[in-house]
């Protein structure tokens, strides 16, 4: 599956991104910070705009984890 993730970079979302790449599923990171997509989950792509999508491929799942720092 093809997963767009937002909040990928807090707690949950981090542990979300390694377990769904372990199933083999393509995934995608909406952040403000996509630079440390590589260093936080290595095997998914960052994005900070949704434009950055490939419009030839669809998604199968979105994950909203976003939340507000207390």
């Amino acid at each position: 599956m093809r997963i767009l993730l937002t909040g990928g970079t807090g707690l949950i979302g981090r542990a979300l991104c390694h377990y769904w790449k372990t199933q083999g599923h393509d995934l995608i990171i909406w952040t403000r910070r996509p630079w440390e997509i590589p260093t936080l989950c290595s095997h998914a792509r960052g994005i900070s705009e949704l434009q950055e999508l490939d419009n030839t491929q669809t998604l199968d799942a979105l994950a909203n984890l976003l939340g507000r720092p207390g």
